[in-house]
Order: C-alpha cells, then structure tokens, then sequence
C-alpha cells in the first residue's frame, strides 16, 4: 500500500512537471500544445507500469510471509500435538508467535480465578521475565478489555487510554515489569484462561500479525483447557489415590489395635487371675493349716512373701491401667525437680538387678554422667526408663548386651538411646508398639513372668513410656532393620528430653 502512494505521487510530480515546465525557456518560448499531450500521454503509460510494479513486489513479499508463516503453524501445530504440559504448550505458542513477528521477548500468563480474584502466573520462554504472580480484582480494566473485546491490547493503550485509569498502582507496576507490547487474550467457552505476552517487535504488529496471533491464541486456549482438565484429573485422581492408602493403611492399623485389645482382655483376665488365684490359694493354706495347729514362724514368712509378691503383681497392673487411661485423656500430672539422667537410669537399673541376673545380660553405659542436669519428674521417667529396659530385657536373648548411651544434642535437649542385641521389630510395627495395649508378640506367647524371653505383657508399658515423655515435652521413636529371632538384628530406642520442661507445665 505504502508503495503505491509513493506511485501515484510520482506520477503526480511528473504531471505537474510537464505542465509547468521546471527548465527557463527562451523569451517568448512557450512549450507547444502537442509536446505537452505528448508528455502527458507518456505520463499515463508509466502509472500503470509502476503500479503492476509495485504490486507484484507487495504479491510476492505477502507470499513469502504466508509460505514462511505456513512453515511455522505447521511446526507449531506438531509441537502443540506432542506437548505434555502446560511448560510445553507455553514454549510452542511463544515461540512461534514470536517467529512470526520478529519479537525477542515473549511469556506465557496462565490465568487462574478464585473467588472473584484473579491470580496471573507468568511462564517465561523468551527473556529475562518476572516469575511472581499477580493478584488482580475481579473487575481490573485490563482483564476486563480483554475478557469482553477478545481483541489484544497493546501496552501503550494501557498507559494512555482513558479506560485504564483506574487500574490498581500494583497491577500497572507488575505490567510495566514485564515489559510486554502487546497481550493477546486466550479464551475457552467464557473464560479467560491465559494470555499470549509478546514484547516489542522490529516490523510492528500489523493486520495480519494480530489476526494470527489472536488465531494461535485461540487454537492453543482449547489445548491448554485440556490439558489442565487432565492434569487437574490426575492430580485429583493422585489425591485419591492416597487418600484411598491412607484409609487402608488406617484401617490395618484399627483391626491390629482390635486385635491387640481383645489379645488384652485375654491377658489382663489372666495377668489378673493369677496373682488373685495365689492370694486365694495362700489364704485358704493359712486357714487349713491354722485350724489344724500345723503353723510354724518360716512358714507363714515364706507365705506372707509370696502373697506380698502377686499383691504386688496385682498392684502394678492396675497402677498401668490407670496411668495409661491417665495418658489417654492427657490428665497425668508432674512434679519437677532437678536431677541427673544417670540418678534416673540407676534407679531404673536397681529396680531390674533381678531381672539382669536371671538372663545374664552386660549392661553398658556410655556417655551418661556427661549429660547436664535436667528438671523432670523423676518417680514418672523412672518408670519410663525401666518400661523401655524392661521391653529390651524381654526380647533379647540371655547373655545379650543392651547399651544405654547419652549426648547433648544442643543447648536445650539431650538424647538417651537404648539399644539391645535381641530379636528386632517388624518395620511396620515400628508406630504400633507405641499404640496402647499392642504388642509386638502374639498372645499365644504370653508369660506371667515380667521379664522372660519373648513373654510379652499387656502392652501398657511402652504407651506408658511414650506418654510420660511427651508430657515432658521430649520425643521417643524406636528403629530396627526388622525382626529376626535367629539373626538378632536389636531395636534401638531414641528417647529425646528438654533440660528444661515445657513453660505450660513447669509446676515446681
């Protein structure tokens, strides 16, 4: 078009030559009528020459464009056809676009709608582009020009078109950070799903580079909406997925307590039975042999002993199930004081001699008299230790090894590990063996005896140990390669502690 001005102008100035002659002819010279028709007829015949002229160069010019932009939507639409995700999509359409119009800079907004507030996330692909997102109202100006002419806005009528002004400041920042000319809008159904951003470019944006662009807009708004419906499908697909493990998971873990409970009222009735049923026998014997004269001092010492033991037996079992419904309900109270761990596991240790000489076990400590003072109840994570110890006597072999070493792990905790050279634990089991009434062995193998091989309880002491210091603010996990009775992989149990208990339970 530009070439055909410049045509008829031409034409113009030649005609205006002939007819004022330009030259400074002789006094009294007056070119003749015939010349002038003559130069004008000429005139005439040369418009036509310079017009097909320019319109074969202006033919061919918009063929090459057309063949090369023909080249590019074919290349386009192959690279569309195998894009997985959006980042691909992106690269594409960007790249493309900006091939055809010759511009170096170029990104990708995915626009995402929440509750009348929009959220633009930039995909950059050509430039060094801000990644932030953009919060915009619902009735920004320029989501709005967009959503309702469907049409590119070009930056320029941003900053001066009277329709923006009441932009927010921030969202006029964010836009002029991104220094794009011209936004072309990416429609699906209604909605404005993301925008083509395309930076300066050397020929400008013409007719014809905006109808492709808003043609390469359109095309890729159906792909994309696609494509995000199937990557929200798979995520949520993904989501139920493991919600689905989570509630298996969940319910192997009610059945294993289920069973663990009801393995519980089969070893309570017992556990409760046969101290009740020597208290009974000793009572009975008292009387036969009383009524027949046949009591001697020793003996009734040695039958008051043996009673004593199954009251006492009798006596630490409820005292459990009281501190472990106590736990349950997150009523156990503390009465701090200041101590050392080593004062703590001794008395442990004093309490379980018995049981380390019958199973002949080596006991080490390392590292524990360098521990710092700590402020604790010491009557409840006495029985915490010896809960766990005693749990480490049970399930290791006679003449094992359990080691109870010590570190401080900063300024305000330390960490007590108890580890043992017996059968191991089940990785799975790992979590359970803290569950109240769980045990790690079956019920079949239930023993009376507190500290026999492999004989179990009623899977208090472990919830009780757990409890005690988690009211102490500490933490206690245990880890173990599995469980493996001819191996003898050990377990290893990892007791945390403040120096200091927490401020809302500090009583002393």
């Amino acid at each position: 078009m530009l070439l055909t001005l410049l045509a008829v102008a031409l034409f113009v100035g030649l005609a205006a030559f002939i007819a004022v002659p330009l030259w400074a002819p002789p006094a009294g010279a007056v070119p003749s009528l015939a010349f002038r028709m003559t130069m004008l007829v000429l005139a005439g015949a040369l418009l036509p020459a310079l017009v097909a002229i320019v319109w074969v160069r202006q033919s061919r010019w918009q063929e090459r464009w057309g063949l090369e932009s023909l080249t590019f939507l074919r290349a386009y639409h192959r690279a569309l056809g195998e894009a997985t995700d959006v980042q691909q999509v992106a690269e594409a359409l960007v790249r493309t676009a900006a091939a055809l119009c010759g511009a170096e800079r170029g990104a990708l907004l995915l626009v995402h709608e929440v509750a009348w507030t929009y959220r633009l996330h930039p995909l950059p692909v050509l430039g060094s582009i801000p990644t932030e997102e953009a919060p915009l109202a619902g009735n920004s100006p320029f989501l709005r020009a967009l959503r309702e002419r469907q049409a590119p806005v070009f930056y320029s009528a941003i900053a001066t078109d009277p329709a923006y002004t009441g932009m927010a400041a921030e969202e006029r920042a964010w836009l002029e950070a991104l220094a794009m000319a011209v936004y072309v809008p990416m429609i699906s159904g209604d909605q404005l799903i993301g925008i083509l951003a395309l930076g300066q470019a050397p020929r400008g944006y013409g007719a014809h580079e905006l109808a492709l662009l808003r043609t390469l807009a359109q095309q890729t708004a159906t792909t994309l909406h696609h494509l995000q419906l199937s990557t929200n499908l798979k995520a949520l697909n993904s989501e139920i997925m493991a919600l689905n493990r989570e509630l298996r998971e969940a319910n192997e873990r009610l059945q294993r307590v289920d069973a663990a409970k009801a393995d519980f009222i089969t070893i309570a009735s017992h556990e409760l039975r046969t101290p009740l049923t020597q208290v009974r026998g000793y009572v009975d014997l008292l009387a036969a042999m009383s009524q027949q004269g046949q009591l001697r001092p020793d003996q009734v010492a040695e039958i008051v002993t043996r009673m004593d033991r199954a009251a006492q037996r009798l006596e630490e079992l409820v005292a459990a199930m009281l501190d472990a419904s106590q736990i349950d309900i997150q009523a156990l109270k503390l009465q701090y004081s200041e101590t050392t761990l080593e004062a703590v596991l001794w008395l442990c240790l004093e309490r379980m001699t018995g049981a380390m000489r019958e199973r002949r076990h080596v006991f080490v400590m390392r590292g524990i008299s360098d521990l710092p003072p700590v402020r604790v109840d010491v009557q409840r994570l006495t029985q915490a230790f010896c809960n766990v110890i005693g749990n480490a006597i049970k399930y290791t072999p006679d003449g094992g090894r359990i080691t109870l070493s010590g570190r401080r792990l900063d300024n305000d905790r330390v960490e007590v590990v108890i580890t043992d050279t017996g059968v191991g634990i089940d990785r799975d089991q790992l979590d359970l063996i803290f569950e109240t009434f769980y045990r790690a062995s079956r019920a079949l193998l239930h023993s009376t005896g507190a500290t026999k091989f492999m004989g179990g309880g009623p899977g208090l002491g472990l919830r009780i140990a757990k409890g005690v210091i988690e009211a102490h603010g500490g933490r206690i996990w245990a880890e173990s390669a599995g469980y493996d009775p001819v191996n003898l992989p050990g377990s290893s149990f990892h007791i945390v502690l403040p120096l200091q208990p927490p401020a809302s339970r500090n009583m002393a």
